[in-house]
């Protein structure tokens, strides 16, 4: 699946960097651009890499010394969500890099992405990192994200999502804005107005750590003016 899937390199594969074709990713942020008049670009990416973390294979990743790691949940947190006794990353095990290393890795990704001429990031699946070292893990590579965004982007470019632990909460330095929604589904027409109350209770509890982002949405949708309106009303970017 998506989630068993790890970052092997750090340059973007040949949907976008192509040398047959001559494209690169920055040639394609540069057309957008200049085609469409896009002034701001961001990158997703996880804490971990990606969703199964970062390729202990990738010879890109070698220097790295990633190994595989095995989630251990804490029962409280079994009880609230039983699911991660049989995910993906409880059957497979996740890609670390070595604790030495993370800040190498953040670097090394954030340099190539701000000289592609992106802009920030986002930065997913932080709070599932709780369960593979406890909260001096998930704080040491928060602070790590953290100062390599600083370097790259500035740390007012990045957005953290997924990212509702303690653990997580009570790690930020620099970085202020956080993600309040669960994901944004076009298609379920009830799903809007439920979404748009979770995000708003979350943003009640959450507005003491940072400023509360109320994620996406499409504009040319049928509910495009109640989501509109309620970003304009709820304190959101």
């Amino acid at each position: 699946t998506l989630f068993t899937k790890r970052l092997s390199s750090f340059s973007a594969n040949r949907k976008f960097e192509d040398p047959d074709r001559g494209t690169t990713l920055k040639g394609l942020l540069d057309s957008l651009r200049s085609n469409f008049g896009l002034q701001v670009v961001y990158c997703w990416h996880t804490l971990g890499g990606y969703w199964g973390g970062v390729s202990t294979t990738s010879a890109d990743m070698a220097h790295l010394q990633p190994t595989t790691v095995m989630p251990s949940p804490s029962s409280s947190l079994l009880e609230v969500e039983p699911a991660m006794d049989w995910d993906a990353a409880a059957m497979l095990g996740v890609g670390m890099v070595r604790r030495e290393r993370r800040l190498s890795f953040f670097r090394s990704l954030h340099r190539y992405l701000a000289e592609s001429g992106v802009d920030g990031v986002k930065v997913d699946g932080q709070s599932g990192l709780g369960p593979f070292g406890g909260s001096e893990f998930v704080r040491r590579n928060v602070h790590a994200m953290e100062r390599s965004v600083y370097e790259h982007f500035g740390a007012s470019r990045c957005i953290n999502c997924m990212c509702h632990s303690s653990e997580n909460l009570f790690a930020y330095n620099s970085t202020s804005l956080l993600r309040a929604a669960d994901d944004y589904y076009p298609k379920i027409a009830s799903s809007h107005p439920a979404q748009l109350a979770n995000i708003a209770y979350n943003s009640f509890f959450l507005s003491p750590f940072g400023v509360l982002d109320w994620d996406m949405f499409q504009s040319n949708h049928n509910n495009a003016y109640m989501h509109a309106a309620a970003r304009a009303v709820g304190g959101c970017p």
